[in-house]
C-alpha cells in the first residue's frame, strides 16, 4: 500500500556527517589530505590576511576531526533506508547518489526527490538514465535556458538545462518543468523532469517535497536516537562497519 504513492514510488535523498574519534588511523583515513590548501581556503586566508595575527599565532586552530560521510537513498512511503553510500570528510553528496544511481536497481516510475544542492546536468541525467524522474528545490545557483524573457513573472514554464561545456560536446540539452510553489510560507522554484502537469500536479509536488524532509528527520535519528554522531572505534576501517550496523 505504501510502496506507491499516485503511481510514483518516492525515493528521498540527503547527506549528513558522524564524528569518529581522533586517531592515527582515522585521521590518515577520513580527513581530506588537501584540508586547508583548496581554493576557498586559500580565498579566505588572502582576505583575512592581517586580521588578528597574534591571536591566531597563540591560538592555533586544531586540525579538522575525522569525520564519515553519509549519503542515504530512502523510500519516503515506507519511511525506510533504500541503500546507502559512506565515505572520508571530503567524500560528494552528489557523486555518492550518481553511484548509487549507476550500481543499484530502483523500481519502475520511481520520483527522486532531493533539496537544492542536488542540481546539475550530470546528476540529473543519471537519474533520468534509470528511467526515473526527478524533482529538486532550485535556486540562483543554477543556469537554466528558457525562450521566455522572464519566466519568473510566468511562474514557470519549460526550460533547458544545457552547460556550455554540454554544447560543446554535443550532448543533448535536458528538457525540464520549472514551476514555482508555496511550502508552508516560504515561495520557492522546484524543477522536475515530468512535463505533463497532470502526472505531477502542483499540489503533488509540494506535498511529496514536504515528505522529503523526513529524510534529514532519519540521519537526525541515526545520530541522535542511536546515538551515532560521535563514534567511538578508532581503528581505520571500524567507524565505517559501526555506521553499516546503525543503519
Amino acid at each position: 500500500k505504501n510502496f506507491r504513492t499516485n503511481k510514483w514510488v518516492l525515493m528521498g535523498f540527503d547527506g549528513s556527517r558522524a564524528t569518529a574519534p581522533r586517531s592515527t588511523a582515522n585521521e590518515k583515513a577520513f580527513c581530506a589530505p588537501n584540508y586547508g590548501f583548496g581554493k576557498e581556503a586559500k580565498y579566505g586566508k588572502k582576505k583575512s590576511k592581517g586580521l588578528r595575527r597574534k591571536r591566531n599565532a597563540a591560538h592555533k586552530t586544531a586540525a579538522p576531526e575525522p569525520q564519515v560521510w553519509i549519503t542515504m537513498m530512502w523510500h519516503m512511503g515506507l519511511r525506510l533506508p533504500w541503500t546507502w553510500r559512506l565515505g572520508p570528510s571530503n567524500s560528494s553528496e552528489r557523486g555518492h547518489v550518481q553511484e548509487m544511481l549507476e550500481q543499484e536497481e530502483f523500481p519502475p516510475d520511481t520520483l527522486f526527490c532531493g533539496d537544492a544542492g542536488f542540481v546539475g546536468y550530470l546528476l540529473w541525467s543519471a537519474i533520468l538514465a534509470t528511467g526515473g524522474d526527478v524533482l529538486v528545490r532550485v535556486g540562483a545557483n543554477v543556469d537554466l535556458l528558457s525562450e521566455y524573457a522572464d519566466i519568473q513573472k510566468l511562474g514557470g514554464g519549460v526550460v533547458l538545462c544545457w552547460p556550455k561545456d554540454r554544447i560543446k560536446s554535443g550532448a543533448p540539452p535536458l528538457r525540464l518543468r520549472l514551476v514555482r510553489v508555496q511550502v508552508g510560507k516560504t515561495m520557492m522554484w522546484m524543477l522536475t523532469s515530468v512535463l505533463d502537469e497532470k502526472k505531477l500536479t502542483l499540489k503533488q509536488i509540494v506535498e511529496y517535497y514536504k515528505q522529503r524532509w523526513l529524510v534529514e528527520v532519519e540521519c537526525r535519528g541515526i545520530k541522535q536516537t542511536i546515538d551515532k554522531h560521535k563514534l567511538r572505534v578508532r581503528r581505520n576501517g571500524r567507524p565505517l562497519a559501526d555506521i553499516e550496523w546503525s543503519l
